[in-house]
């Protein structure tokens, strides 16, 4: 699922746009160190 986070206001080159920051659900990653799992969750900006 993909949930929009939070929203910005940008300015560039005298136009003014918004920005949309999302985010993904949480997976399980296996670390290549350690060898342990641990949490994490993507994010992305969309203008």
């Amino acid at each position: 699922m993909v949930r929009i986070i939070n929203y910005k206001r940008r300015v560039a080159e005298n136009k003014e746009f918004f920005v949309l920051e999302v985010s993904g659900g949480i997976e399980m990653v296996l670390s290549k160190t350690t060898g342990m799992y641990y949490a994490t969750s993507k994010k992305a900006t969309i203008t």
